[in-house]
């Protein structure tokens, strides 16, 4: 039979005034339950709860900005196998039995392997050869080995690095997004090295291929990868290798690049936060205050220490690689400027193009980030003398002699003045290539 509804509420009802009963027993009179509220205070009550839980959701849903902003990159990486990090619940994990990892460890191993085949076929080669494309070939594919192992190892350590930041951005606070930016930058320049390695190929065929794929491959293979063909001999799954290899290499000198700068971003983001911070309170801090935002400070600097630790390896890698074949690009185009086809003056230039942009994307990201670092110091040194403390004056100390900025491996800091000073060199040493090529020629 069916019991009334009535009954049943009044069942619960004595239950739990049962259990009440019995944990104000067991628990004593100081730590029995609060006593029932009236009823408007009760639905005010319960309405603080509610909006408590909606306050603790909405802390829960939010990301810290870098990893807003960095997780979309890393995901991009790791669909060619490099920087293999899972993200979990918005947090990366570095785990070292999973697929990511194992695609990224095959891509590395490959890349070694194909990067040591190319050194034994430059050891190998004799007669007259062009020596400026074997040797231009092989650092292009030992620097891609390198970045894929630096990268491997980044991952390890990147989980930590991000945690730290996440820290300091609660720490310091930071008021809107730069992720647009971010994202606005990738995709330039992910889309600008898609068209640039795809006329690479059409611009290291020869004009009269004709045929299928395979024929097409064979002809891209046997022109830019003589040496190795030489080496071991042509086949169909050796030329897929080669293409597979070449195209990943390629990425990746790109994909190094986008991380410095996306890195440097997000870290020029939070420096403006922070002196947000310190120009609006310099007028109304008191001692803890400037101890605390002295502390912001102190916390960020942990931080740059901690990324140029990391991330110093691939900056220094970055600007090696890309004055390297700055300097080629330029000593090609400007030595066989008669030898050249439309085509090939147009690939050129678009390579060029996007190699320099690049490169000016990361000094200059870079460049900033070191030069906002100074600019709090501005509404220290305007305090009046009798709010001067010595926590400010710990403070002042602190960012005039510390150094906030992305380095490479400590051997330089980027800043504009590196950036002017790597310019004049580029300059001197292309000048003097085409001062001995223009030797060479003339003697021959």
């Amino acid at each position: 039979m069916r019991t009334p509804r009535r009954f049943r509420s009044t069942k619960r009802g004595l239950g739990r005034v049962l259990q009440r009963l019995l944990s104000a027993a067991v628990m004593g009179p100081e730590e029995s339950p609060r006593p029932r509220l009236p009823s408007a205070a009760a639905h005010e009550a319960k309405g603080g709860r509610r909006q408590a839980w909606h306050e603790v959701d909405s802390l829960k849903d939010t990301k810290p900005e870098c990893l807003r902003c960095l997780v979309p990159v890393a995901r991009l990486f790791s669909l060619f196998g490099f920087l293999p990090m899972a993200v979990v619940e918005g947090r990366f994990r570095f785990v070292l039995c999973h697929f990511v990892t194992l695609y990224a460890c095959v891509v590395a191993a490959a890349m070694t392997w194909f990067s040591l085949t190319r050194v034994v076929a430059l050891f190998a080669a004799t007669g007259p050869q062009d020596w400026v494309q074997l040797l231009t070939g092989t650092a292009f594919y030992l620097l891609g080995a390198t970045g894929a192992l630096l990268l491997l190892q980044l991952a390890r350590e990147m989980p930590a690095v991000m945690e730290r930041w996440a820290r300091v951005e609660r720490q310091v606070g930071v008021p809107y997004s730069c992720k647009w930016k971010v994202l606005v930058c990738v995709g330039a320049v992910t889309l600008s090295a898609a068209g640039e390695t795809t006329a690479s190929m059409f611009h290291n065929v020869p004009g009269n291929t004709t045929g299928d794929f395979w024929m097409f491959l064979e002809s891209y293979v046997r022109a830019g990868h003589k040496y190795e063909v030489d080496l071991l001999g042509y086949s169909k799954a050796l030329g897929v290798a080669i293409l597979t290899i070449n195209k990943y290499a390629t990425f990746l000198w790109n994909f190094v690049d986008v991380l410095v700068f996306s890195v440097a971003i997000v870290l020029l983001h939070l420096v403006r936060a922070f002196n947000a911070k310190l120009r609006s309170g310099c007028a109304t801090f008191d001692p803890i205050g400037w101890r605390g935002i002295r502390r912001d400070h102190l916390a960020l600097l942990s931080l740059v220490q901690a990324l140029n630790a990391s991330l110093g390896p691939l900056v220094l890698q970055s600007y090696l690689t890309n004055i390297f074949f700055t300097l080629v690009q330029l000593y090609f185009r400007l030595s066989h400027e008669n030898e050249l086809s439309l085509i090939s003056k147009m690939y050129l230039a678009w390579s060029f193009l996007h190699l320099l942009g690049r490169l000016a994307i990361v000094s200059f990201t870079c460049a900033r980030v070191h030069e906002e670092s100074y600019r709090g110091i501005s509404c220290v040194l305007d305090i009046p003398e009798n709010r001067y403390s010595l926590e400010v004056w710990r403070l002042e100390h602190q960012i005039r002699s510390e150094v906030v900025g992305l380095s490479g491996c400590g051997f330089f800091l980027v800043n504009k003045s590196f950036i002017l000073a790597t310019t004049g060199a580029l300059v001197t040493y292309e000048v003097i290539l085409l001062q001995v090529s223009g030797g060479t020629a003339a003697n021959s």
